[in-house]
Parts: structure tokens; C-alpha cells; sequence
């Protein structure tokens, strides 16, 4: 099966990403975190194996903002192999109005290029397992016609599989709430769609979440320690921001 593997992503243009951690981070370094964030994503998405990896992104024109995404990752590339265009992902502009218009059109586009099955992720979500990922493309692999969805805590969803574009999953959404995985498994229902969930997770995009994370890759107060192979380039920032003295000392 012919597999793809996107991340629907903003331009990293200050001002313009992250903005709910401004109270936190001054809008660069905002826009220095989400690219830190893309950049992780990238390297689990190149884990993915016989995958075309993919961008789709917003606002058209902003290509420029995603130069040198995959500096520094190209040496933790390599050992995946079948790179193309030096382990830069294609990029592939957003279309529509609402965030469900982007999203239906990005499948559609997909789709139309021959793939067998697609998958979009969140760029929010630098510390998802790749497990989570595989698991996915296995799910869509099974007979029969479905959709994978791998469920946010916040209501949403991080991931959303298929194997062909349904325009109506997209209709009646009550985007950036938390009823959105809820609407979106009822339009499942109407047009009779198996649907297969994967383990919860967490977008980080606000001060909990950003908490959450940085306790995560700095340890201690309660939260388990990534491995230091996951999610460098947010770690590198994390650890440089807050360095572990003064983050246990601020708690």
C-alpha cells in the first residue's frame, strides 16, 4: 500500500504560533518552540517506514518560514534511508476556509495522487510515541472500509486516518472546542464508518500542557523522564529555558 504521512502545520511566523503560551514565552520565543516542535515531528514522521512524508500547511506563501526545518536532523535521518530531496518533506498548501475545508482537502489531494492510505497529525504533539503512528498505518491496513483517530485530551483529536477522503467527517464540526471528537465519531455513525481509536494523547497549547511537557523532559515532580533520544530539538529548548535547578526550585 502506498502510504502518506502528514503534519498540518502553520508557517513558524512570530506572532502568528503558539500565541496562547505568550503569557509564557515572548513570541519568539514561541515561534522558536513550535519550530522545535516541528522538527521533532518531522524526525518521528521519517521513523515511519514506506512512508511519503508531507507538510500541509497555512497560509500560502509562508514557505519561506519552513527553510531549514530539517537543518541539524539530517545526520538522526540517515538511518532511516529513501530520504529524497535531501530529508526535506514535501510541502503541500492548505485549501478552504475552515479548518474541516483544509483538512477534507488535504485528503482529497492525497488521495487523488494514488495514495492507499493517509494519515494527518498535529504539529502540537512533539513527544507522541511513534507506536501511536504505526499503529495507525496497521489499522488502515485491515479489510474493510475505516477511519483511525487518535484522541486529544482536550476533546480534539491528534491524528485522523483514512482510506478514502469523506467530506461529510469534516461537516458540522465545532472546531477548536472540545466537542470536536465526539462530532466527529457522530458523522462516522451517519455514513456508516468503522471507526478504530488509538491510545489518548496530549497537543500542547497552553500553560498546563507546556507544564505537562517540560516535566516530562526535565523530570522530576512527579512526571516519568523521556528518553533522551525523544523529541531533541523541544528538549534542547526546554532544558536551555528552564534549566532543571531553577525549574524545581519554582514549583
Amino acid at each position: 500500500m502506498r502510504q502518506a504521512l502528514a503534519v498540518a502545520a502553520k508557517a513558524p511566523q512570530p506572532g502568528t504560533v503558539k500565541t496562547r503560551l505568550h503569557s509564557r514565552l515572548s513570541a519568539d520565543e514561541a515561534t522558536e518552540l513550535y519550530r522545535c516542535f516541528l522538527k521533532d515531528t518531522l524526525l518521528l514522521m521519517y521513523s515511519v517506514p514506506k512512508t511519503e512524508r508531507v507538510i500541509s500547511y497555512t497560509p500560502k506563501g509562508g514557505e519561506r518560514y519552513f527553510d531549514g526545518i530539517h537543518s541539524g536532523n539530517l545526520g538522526k535521518l540517515e538511518k532511516f534511508g529513501n530520504l529524497g530531496n535531501n530529508g526535506n518533506p514535501r510541502l503541500l498548501p492548505q485549501r478552504g476556509e475552515s479548518f474541516g475545508d483544509k483538512l477534507h482537502h488535504a485528503f482529497e489531494e492525497l488521495f487523488g495522487e494514488g495514495f492507499d492510505s493517509v494519515v494527518i497529525i498535529d504539529a502540537d504533539s512533539p513527544t507522541l510515541p511513534r507506536a501511536y503512528l504505526t499503529g495507525a498505518f496497521d489499522e488502515l491496513a485491515r479489510p474493510g472500509e475505516r477511519m483511525v483517530l487518535g484522541p486529544a485530551e482536550d476533546g480534539g483529536y491528534y491524528l485522523i486516518g483514512l482510506r478514502r477522503p469523506h467530506r461529510r467527517l469534516f461537516e458540522e464540526i465545532t472546531w477548536s472546542s472540545d466537542r470536536v471528537l465526539a462530532e466527529t465519531l457522530e458523522r462516522a455513525r451517519e455514513i456508516a464508518l468503522e471507526v478504530s481509536l488509538l491510545p489518548m494523547w496530549y497537543d500542547v497549547d497552553d500553560s498546563a500542557t507546556l507544564e505537562r511537557l517540560k516535566g516530562e523532559v526535565i523530570g522530576g515532580n512527579g512526571f516519568q523522564r523521556l528518553n533522551a533520544s525523544e523529541a531533541p530539538h523541544t528538549r534542547r529548548f526546554i532544558e536551555e529555558r528552564w534549566p532543571r535547578d531553577s525549574y524545581d526550585a519554582n514549583r
